[in-house]
């Protein structure tokens, strides 16, 4: 599974439901973005953070500041998700999305 599958995928998800915004590329992060999560997507009722870990790769330490502060937001606004979508749950990460965006 790679970078742009899971893309391709959370776009078919979102279609005529919600917003994709892709923030992964082969290019460094603008300073100011550098920790946020890889997808965000937005609908009318919900605003879904996704980060995207695949084979090897680890968090970073603000990647993991990051999450924590998203994964709190989340837990105090029913209408706030945080994941960390890897190769080995992304098809659970997937069903919960598709349900969200319901």
């Amino acid at each position: 599974m790679t970078k742009t599958e899971i893309t391709n995928e959370l776009k078919a998800i979102c279609r005529d439901r919600a917003m994709l915004f892709t923030f992964n590329s082969y290019r460094s992060m603008p300073r100011g973005a550098r920790y946020h999560p890889d997808h965000t997507i937005i609908s009318t009722t919900d605003i879904i953070y996704i980060e995207v870990k695949i084979g090897n790769d680890t968090l970073s330490d603000g990647q993991i500041e990051a999450g924590e502060i998203l994964s709190e937001c989340a837990d105090n606004n029913s209408c706030v998700h945080y994941f960390v979508l890897t190769d080995k749950n992304a098809r659970e990460i997937y069903i919960d999305i598709t349900r969200i965006l319901q």
